[in-house]
């Protein structure tokens, strides 16, 4: 829901699984894609302003949002260099990236009823991701309510000359300075949300359908899960991508729907591909 993309069948052999149909994707890697010119450029291209990665995701999000489709081709082979940018960054700035470019795609791309829940959830998770690599006991420190106030005094002063040589590492760093740049950002990124919201044919809950993995936990680290569960039931993230059961519907028609069609087929054509959005046909 954070706007990241996970590669989550990285490494696995064809063979373990289905490759051989296919099948909506939300968005594909950009180093293995193929677009009709036209449409790239129609529809925005990558985005400048985030010079490498999940650039691809929010394209393909877009793709999504502007009324077209992302197909996975089971047939194409793409040789592609692997983290041939990565390599050349440092881990802070890859995680800089990262997390500034996927609070670029949300704010873009989700309507104007999932937007608020989604960017509060999102900015939370920043800093819940931050929470993790800072070791340090503030539960006791910001206590106020301890009865022994040479006690409470002894164990601030304590605390205190922890802090006084307390360091910030690059990385979580990097997530706070990413939440900075965002907001430095938010006007021109507002002309450019104005402009896709301008174009959209497919709501949120339709895009939603070929989302995948939207609660994975981007840490290992269980206090980061659990939080990140509390924090997803207390602003109802959950009930935003919580999906209905599907209709089925049936469309008889007595003109045959090929590749040639006449008048009456095509209007089916178009019926079908509309409704199939949100009932399967």
């Amino acid at each position: 829901f954070e706007g990241k993309g996970f590669q989550i069948d990285y490494g696995i052999p064809v063979e373990k699984d289905n490759y051989s149909q296919y099948r909506y994707l939300p968005f594909v890697n950009g180093g293995a894609m193929l677009v009709d010119r036209k449409i790239f450029l129609g529809a925005g291209g990558f985005d400048e302003d985030f010079f490498a990665y999940y650039e691809d995701v929010d394209f393909g999000w877009r793709l999504w949002v502007l009324g077209y489709k992302v197909v996975f081709a089971p047939e194409s082979i793409v040789y592609h260099h692997h983290h041939g940018t990565s390599k050349i960054f440092s881990e802070d700035k890859l995680r800089f990236l990262k997390e500034r470019n996927s609070l670029y795609s949300i704010f873009k791309n989700y309507d104007d009823e999932n937007l608020p829940k989604i960017l509060s959830a999102s900015l939370a998770s920043v800093f819940n991701r931050v929470f993790v690599d800072l070791k340090f006991d503030y539960e006791n420190y910001y206590d106020l309510k301890i009865s022994n106030i040479q006690k409470a005094k002894d164990l601030s002063m304590k605390i205190d000359k922890e802090i006084d040589n307390l360091k910030i590492s690059k990385e979580p760093l990097s997530s706070i300075m990413a939440v900075k740049d965002f907001l430095d950002n938010l006007p021109e990124l507002q002309k450019k949300r104005e402009e896709i919201q301008k174009k959209r044919r497919r709501d949120d809950k339709a895009v939603f359908t070929y989302f995948k993995g939207q609660f994975l936990a981007v840490s290992p680290d269980k206090e980061y899960q659990k939080n990140q569960i509390e924090l997803l039931k207390s602003l109802g993230i959950y009930k935003v991508f919580e999906k209905k059961i599907k209709r089925k519907l049936l469309i008889v028609s007595n003109e045959i729907v090929s590749r040639e069609m006449a008048g009456p087929a095509i209007r089916v054509w178009n019926f079908a591909k509309i409704l199939s959005e949100y009932i399967d046909v």
